[in-house]
């Protein structure tokens, strides 16, 4: 099998996977102890899909850095999203942040920067529809969060600032990468509609 044939096929893989993990998580609300780990290679693998230069392992560097740089301002001082604070499910932590939030937020952003990609417009334009396409993930992650043991926030309430700071923070990042990259990640958009309808399934039984 050729690598453009296996390319083929991982939109298909990244589904089956998420589906075993749907029935896992319905069945045991344990089980996302694992669930950073599911994110994390979800990310790797939508890295591995982009066009080879010398600017894409930076862009995924800066975004990864910069998701845990301001999760972890966020954790430690509540200045950022609210106050709120991350359980062991989330995996290994520096600082009471999980290392590979950043994960998360690459795969977030990537995801809707390049379903951004489908309108036509200036990179500020499909920034701005990016970050709108990144907020509606964080809209439907919030739901399951607390319920499934990934986080929790102070009376179980979510500040209409978290999202605000997912609007901005998401701009700048797909900002970034819409500058930096040039050829769509069809990859990036599987993951990102998997990961939608995960997680909202998710919250169907919660």
């Amino acid at each position: 099998m050729t690598i453009k044939q296996l390319k083929k096929y991982l939109p298909f893989v990244l589904a089956f996977f998420h589906l075993i993990g749907l029935g896992i998580f319905i069945y045991n609300h344990k089980a996302p102890d694992l669930s950073y780990v599911t994110i994390t290679l979800s990310a790797l693998v939508v890295l591995l899909m982009e066009k080879k230069h010398q600017l894409t392992y930076l862009v995924f560097a800066v975004i990864f850095a910069g998701g845990y740089l301001v999760e972890l301002i966020g954790v430690q001082t509540g200045y950022l999203f609210g106050e709120y604070s991350y359980l062991p499910s989330m995996g290994p932590t520096i600082m009471d942040t999980p290392i590979f939030i950043g994960a998360c937020w690459y795969g977030v952003v990537v995801g809707a920067a390049n379903i951004a990609r489908y309108v036509k417009g200036s990179p500020l334009m499909r920034s701005l529809l990016a970050a709108i396409l990144a907020v509606a993930m964080d809209i439907v992650l919030e739901r399951t969060a607390i319920a499934y043991g990934l986080w929790s926030w102070i009376n179980d309430s979510v500040p209409f600032y978290n999202y605000f700071c997912w609007f901005l923070f998401s701009f700048l990042f797909a900002w970034l990468y819409l500058r930096k990259t040039e050829e769509k990640n069809k990859l990036s958009v599987w993951l990102y509609i998997i990961w939608f309808l995960f997680f909202s399934i998710l919250s169907i039984f919660r």
